[in-house]
C-alpha cells in the first residue's frame, strides 16, 4: 500500500496536502483532491479506498459578497454527515467547468453524493449528467426540472405569513420587492401574495411588484429607492430576502422615510444581519441549519440503499416579529 510520501512524489504535491486532501478537509481545492484521490487509488492507498466511499459534496452558488441561505445549511450537513462518518466537501461554483468537474468525480464515484442549490438554467444540463440522481438532493432552494428530491421551506405558507400579517396590521397597500421569475422560490412567493390579496379584497398594482434581477445588494438599494420614491409607493413592503429587506430599510433612511412610521418592511430567512440592523428587521425565519441536518439525513439513507420517497420535502417558517413593521398610519 502506498505511504503519504509516495503520493506526493507521484502528484509533486507536498505531503502535508496529500495528508490533508486523504483526511477530507474542506481547505483543499477540487483539483488537488481529485489528483491525489487518484493516485491513491491507483497506488492503492488504505486511505483512497476509505474516503472514496464517504465522502459527500455539497455545492454553493457564487453570490457576490453575501452569506447565502446555502452556507449556513452547509453548517448542518456537516454536522450530520460528520457525525454518520462521512466527510463533506464544499465547492463553490465559480464557472460551468467547476460543476463539470464535480459531476465527474461524482459519477466516478470520488463523492458519494451531492447536495446542490437551486441552480441557474444553463447549468442544469451539466447536472443532468449525474449518474444515481437518487444520491443527488437539493437543498435551500430547487430545480423542478431535474427531478431530484428538494429540501425547501414551504414557501407558500412563508409568503402567506408574510402577507397576512401586514394586512393585520391595517395595511392594504402592499408591494413586494421579488427576485427574478426565473428563481422557483421567487414565483412561488409571488403567486401566493397576489392570491392572498384577492382573498382579502385587495387591490394590487404592477407597479408595486419590483424585481431585483441581481444577485447584488447595490442593485436592490437602487430598486429599493426607487419604489420609495414613487408617489403612488405603498404602506407597506413585503421583501422576498433580508437582503432585499435591508435594502429598503437603508434606502428610506437615506430618504429621511420613517421605518415602520410611514412604510413597514418584512423581510424572509432571518440573517444576522435582520437582528443587528436597526432598526431590526421583522423576517419570515427559515431554520437553515435544520433544513441542512435533513437533508444530509436523506441523503446518507440514500447512499445506503434507502433513497427519497418523495421529491419536496417541506419546513415550517416561523414569523419573527421585529422594528420594522407596525400599524398603518392614518
Amino acid at each position: 500500500m502506498a505511504t503519504v510520501r509516495e503520493i506526493a512524489a507521484a502528484t509533486g504535491l507536498s505531503t502535508a496536502t496529500v495528508s490533508r486532501a486523504l483526511r477530507g478537509q474542506s481547505c483543499v481545492t477540487e483539483k488537488t483532491m481529485r489528483m491525489v484521490m487518484d493516485a491513491a487509488g491507483k497506488l492503492g492507498s488504505p486511505a483512497a479506498h476509505q474516503h472514496m466511499g464517504d465522502c459527500i459534496v455539497t455545492l454553493s452558488s457564487p453570490y457576490e459578497k453575501q452569506i447565502t441561505p446555502m452556507m449556513i445549511a452547509i453548517s448542518g450537513i456537516s454536522e450530520t454527515g460528520n457525525s454518520s462518518g462521512f466527510k463533506v466537501f464544499n465547492y463553490t461554483i465559480s464557472d460551468p467547468k467547476s460543476i463539470s468537474s464535480i459531476v465527474d468525480m461524482f459519477n466516478e464515484g470520488i463523492f458519494a453524493g451531492m447536495v446542490i442549490p437551486e441552480l441557474p438554467s444553463e447549468l442544469l444540463p451539466l447536472v443532468e449528467k449525474a449518474e444515481k440522481k437518487d444520491r443527488i438532493i437539493q437543498c435551500c432552494g430547487r430545480n423542478p426540472s431535474l427531478k431530484v428530491p428538494a429540501v425547501v421551506i414551504d414557501d407558500r405558507a412563508a409568503a402567506r405569513k408574510a402577507t397576512e400579517y401586514l394586512i393585520s396590521l391595517g395595511h392594504r397597500n402592499i408591494g413586494v420587492l421579488a427576485h427574478s421569475a426565473q428563481r422557483t422560490y421567487s414565483r412561488i412567493r409571488l403567486d401566493t401574495y397576489l392570491r392572498v390579496m384577492q382573498e382579502n379584497g385587495l387591490k394590487t398594482r404592477d407597479s408595486w411588484i419590483y424585481n431585483v434581477n441581481s444577485n447584488r445588494y447595490e442593485f436592490a438599494y437602487q430598486v429599493a429607492r426607487s419604489a420609495l420614491l414613487k408617489p403612488d409607493r405603498p404602506s407597506a413592503f413585503f421583501a422576498f430576502t433580508d437582503y432585499f429587506a435591508l435594502a429598503l430599510v437603508n434606502a428610506a433612511q437615506d430618504l429621511g422615510i420613517s421605518i415602520p412610521g410611514e412604510v413597514s418592511v418584512i423581510g424572509c430567512d432571518d440573517l444576522e444581519l435582520a437582528h443587528i440592523k436597526t432598526p431590526s428587521i421583522t423576517t419570515i425565519r427559515q431554520p437553515f441549519e435544520h433544513i441542512g441536518n435533513i437533508t444530509c439525513s436523506l441523503l446518507i439513507s440514500a447512499i445506503h440503499g434507502n433513497p427519497a420517497s418523495r421529491l419536496e420535502y417541506f419546513v415550517d417558517a416561523d414569523l419573527i416579529i421585529r422594528e420594522t413593521t407596525g400599524p398603518v398610519q392614518n
